[in-house]
């Protein structure tokens, strides 16, 4: 599957996660499965010190989605409504943290 295969909510949010690079989106609304962002995304970026600040690199118009990217879309879906926290690194979606109920 490709970027450009994606729906406009979906290829935002792989923008904001790009620019990002490293560090945490938080507070990602999900309705219908879609991610919500309407405004700016509200992150926490993580620096490494003593290296500085790394290199802003451009999103390309159209690449091949990697596995990272394809699970968050897939589960999205599965989660349907709520909201949720996406640790990134490198640019890619690594972890998925949202509340369940336990009981």
């Amino acid at each position: 599957m490709n970027y450009r295969q994606l729906t406009k909510k979906q290829r935002r949010l792989l923008q904001a996660i790009h620019r990002l690079n490293h560090g945490t989106l938080e507070g990602v609304k999900i309705k219908q499965g879609e991610p919500m962002i309407d405004g700016p995304a509200l992150g926490t970026r993580t620096v490494k010190l003593g290296l500085g600040l790394p290199e802003q690199r451009h999103l390309p118009h159209d690449f091949r989605l990697k596995r990272q990217h394809l699970f968050l879309i897939s589960y999205l879906r599965d989660i349907q409504n709520g909201k949720i926290s996406i640790n990134v690194q490198d640019g890619l979606p690594i972890h998925i943290s949202h509340p369940v109920r336990c009981a």
